[in-house]
Formats: C-alpha cells, sequence, structure tokens
C-alpha cells in the first residue's frame, strides 16, 4: 500500500493501510492477530467466523500458545486420534497420514548483497 514504485498507489496509503487492517481485524480480535498471512485463520476461529480450519502445525503451537484455552487441535495422524488443547502435546507431533509429504525446510545466510530499495 506504500511503495511508491508501484503504479496506481494510494496517495492516503497511511489511511488504506489502516482501514484495511481494520476491516480485517475488529478489536475483540485473539492476540495472535499480525500480519495476516499466517495468522488470518487462527483469527477467524477466535472471533467466530469460522469453526475450523487446516494450518501447519507450527502455526497450529504457536496461536495455542498465544491464546491459552482458545483453541483445541484435532490430529489427522496414523498414531493419535482425538483432540488436544495443550500446545505442548501439540508440539510433539505425529506420524502424517498415508499420503501426506512431510518436507523439510532449510533456511541460511545468503550472500547476495542487498539493494538500498529492498532495505527499505
Amino acid at each position: 500500500l506504500n511503495n511508491p514504485d508501484i503504479l496506481g498507489v494510494s496517495e492516503n496509503a497511511t489511511a488504506d493501510a489502516a482501514a484495511l487492517q481494520y476491516r480485517l481485524f475488529d478489536e475483540a480480535g485473539a492476540a495472535t492477530i499480525g500480519a495476516p498471512m499466517h495468522r488470518s485463520l487462527p483469527h477467524m476461529i477466535a472471533a467466530g467466523q469460522a469453526d475450523a480450519g487446516l494450518i501447519f502445525l507450527h502455526l497450529a503451537v504457536v496461536a495455542m500458545q498465544e491464546n491459552p484455552g482458545v483453541f483445541e487441535a484435532i490430529y489427522l495422524a496414523k498414531d493419535e486420534d482425538g483432540s488436544t488443547d495443550d500446545p505442548a502435546v501439540l508440539l510433539q507431533g505425529q506420524e502424517p497420514l498415508e499420503g501426506n509429504k512431510v518436507g523439510t525446510f532449510f533456511v541460511l545466510r545468503t550472500t547476495t548483497n542487498v539493494t538500498d530499495a529492498q532495505r527499505d
């Protein structure tokens, strides 16, 4: 909303951003509300706008840790059934159902130079 290099950006970018945040997250929202990318599903459940949703394990654990007593996780696994409302129990993980692909992600420091535009 506030990148001046993008054509069609509103002159009122700050007001537009505030209006968007107000539309997405009201004052009674859950404590996990932040950037909407990974926080919108827990917010919708906590706000009563959704009954359930599928979410990555680590994101579910964080939502449960930050909002004790708000969420319950239902296992979709070969070695577990039922549910838990304890993020420490959920964090132990489970064996995925047949057909699920579990990837490993690596993060590392890059040697690529960062431009001034990227820093802003």
